[in-house]
């Protein structure tokens, strides 16, 4: 059978895309598979596992293998059926697109004859051409720290303390230090000592309290970190050209070559990030060997920093300990970005949300710790009426207006004018944007100049004493839900169009928390805040309860640094006694 794939076909063959189901399991598994495998291929970097250090940075942001063997999967799906019977295909288009790409390579690993009025190679160039790979994007961090810095702050005095020391710590960026921070405040003020490795950038403006004992990643003291990554970078440029191949013959799926849509950023990690990785275990090793410390600690095992890291202490005989300090997704399409789980000897968990999540990621053992990061909430909770009246006068906005806080967020920027827009045509309404930190705020800017009177763009306010003020709080995922409740203010989730399907990580709608797919209900929801603000609150007092009690374990204690001191302390004896 003949096919000629014309206009009408390519709008038939798109629909067919777009019409294919998912298998997330197998599409993750098979993303971890090509990644390890390119990972292994890629130049070598003495005594660093380069695959598993960079596996994240493949599958995920920085290649997004994922994300192509998904597009890959759709489109041989719906290849399948146009396919049945076929001998012959004639491609009668002048250019190509990425699907009829994925149509073409699996045709012709299907033995199906394949005929282009245009050259192959040329087609494929030009797709190529119109596509910018992610390390050409303004998005893309070419490096996480800069391991060539000349000027750094200086390290602790105490650092030259030869004293055994109860942890270290590593946070390769500021959102990270979150749940650590409050941890080693609790073992300055018990007299002990701890040591946290992050970037010099970091370190000078992350808040970061007298006392702490910062080491700079970009160089420990008595460390060649300099030097490694420019000796591990000038064999990866004599390496790569014989690599590459071999990188090439390992990206390949159910018969399709990946190769073109990926060897730009694939070679930007053989350059970049094999130095980098060999860098940071030069790093860790000789903070953990000069310390003498029985545990790591680390708020995520995704990024290269604190996965070069954890396996450097692993090597070493360190026992490993995670502090989350985010969500943990529940579907496959999160395994990339919540990162590894089976590495740390110990994840402490928030509650019993958690617990689950990360058992079926792997984790090894599981302490219910609480989140350190949210203690301070429990004993100095903001005064609702009086953040209100801070922030009034603050901003310039009525106190007696009904008030909205808007998390953004970088994954859910599509829905933010939407949701904002349905706000505003409720009359008397002020909203309060607090963009993520990651987030550009151009949008918000953009806002804030339509709607002047009653538009806030709010980045350095305490999130607590702008929780406390507002009325309610609307995001998608973001970890602000949990914290907007520890302050009493009800979350609105807002899951409009696209983002209905994407996982929100935590499903406050179970506990009945309000929630909306649409402008329509997110319409109802702002209505009833306005009418009442003070009874929409007492509204969902209980449905706030029932969700702390089942996401954040004795939530009310403000005890979590505390027992995550007494985990450090058991998990490190029970290492010495196996040891």
């Amino acid at each position: 059978m003949l096919i000629r794939f014309g206009p009408a076909q390519r709008e038939d063959f798109l629909a067919r895309v777009r019409r294919q189901g998912l298998d997330e399991e197998l599409a993750a598994r098979e993303a971890e598979r090509l990644s390890l495998a390119i990972g292994a291929a890629l130049p070598a970097a003495a005594g660093v596992d380069v695959a598993r250090t960079l596996l994240n940075k493949i599958a995920g942001y920085n290649v997004d293998m994922h994300g192509w063997v998904i597009r890959a999967m759709r489109a041989m799906g719906a290849a399948d059926d146009l396919l049945n019977g076929a001998g012959r295909l004639e491609f009668e288009l002048p250019d190509l697109l990425l699907g009829e790409y994925f149509l073409l390579e699996y045709a012709r690993s299907r033995g199906v004859r394949v005929a282009t009025v245009a050259a192959w190679d040329g087609l494929v160039a030009s797709m190529i051409g119109r596509m910018k790979p992610r390390c050409e994007t303004e998005a893309y961090e070419p490096v996480e720290v800069d391991l060539t810095a000349h000027t750094l702050p200086e390290p602790s005095k105490r650092w030259h303390d030869a004293r055994q020391i109860g942890a270290v710590f590593v946070a390769s960026m500021t959102n990270y230090l979150r749940p650590l921070l409050p941890v080693i405040e609790r073992l300055i003020q018990a007299g002990r000592r701890a040591v946290l490795l992050t970037p010099g950038t970091v370190a000078s403006d992350a808040g970061i309290p007298d006392g702490v004992e910062i080491v700079p990643l970009e160089a420990p003291p008595g460390s060649a970190v300099a030097s490694v990554r420019e000796m591990v970078a000038l064999s990866v440029s004599l390496a790569w050209r014989g690599r590459a191949a071999a990188c090439k013959a390992a990206c390949r799926l159910g018969g399709v070559s990946l190769w073109p849509l990926v060897c730009r950023d694939v070679e930007h990690m053989a350059r970049v990030y094999v130095p980098y990785a060999a860098a940071c275990d030069e790093a860790v090793r000789t903070v953990l060997a000069r310390t003498r410390a029985p545990t790591l600690v680390v708020a995520r095992l995704r990024r290269a920093t604190e996965l070069s890291a954890a396996m450097a202490a692993r090597d070493m005989g360190v026992r490993i300990v995670m502090i989350p300090h985010g969500h943990i997704g529940e579907r496959p399409t999160r395994r990339f970005i919540d990162g590894e789980f089976a590495l740390a000897d110990c994840v402490a968990v928030w509650g019993p949300h958690q617990r689950e999540r990360a058992r079926s990621r792997g984790a090894r053992a599981i302490s219910e710790t609480g989140n350190p990061a949210w203690d301070s909430l429990a004993t100095s909770l903001p005064d609702r009426v009086a953040a209100r009246r801070t922030m009034a006068a603050g901003l310039g906005l009525p106190e007696s207006a009904p008030w909205f806080c808007i998390a953004s967020q970088p994954e859910a920027s599509t829905q933010l004018r939407a949701v904002c827009g349905v706000l505003l045509d409720v009359p008397g309404c002020c909203v309060l944007i607090r963009p993520h930190p990651a987030e550009a705020p151009d949008d918000c800017r953009g806002l804030c100049e339509t709607y002047p009177d009653r538009v806030r763009l709010v980045r350095d306010a305490p999130l607590s004493t702008l929780l406390a003020a507002c009325d309610a709080c609307l995001t998608h995922h973001s970890t602000v839900n949990l914290e907007s409740l520890l302050c009493g203010t009800p979350v609105v989730t807002c899951a409009f169009g696209a983002l209905r399907g994407v996982d929100r990580l935590l499903n406050l709608e179970e506990f009945g928390l309000p929630i909306a797919f649409d402008a329509k209900e997110l319409e109802t929801v702002a209505r009833e805040v306005a009418a009442d603000p003070g009874t929409f609150v007492g509204r969902y007092r209980a449905s706030i309860r029932r969700a702390l009690d089942a996401t954040l374990a004795n939530h009310s204690d403000g005890g979590a640094a505390v027992r995550l001191i007494g985990l450090l302390d058991r998990t490190s004896r029970t290492w010495a006694v196996a040891a």
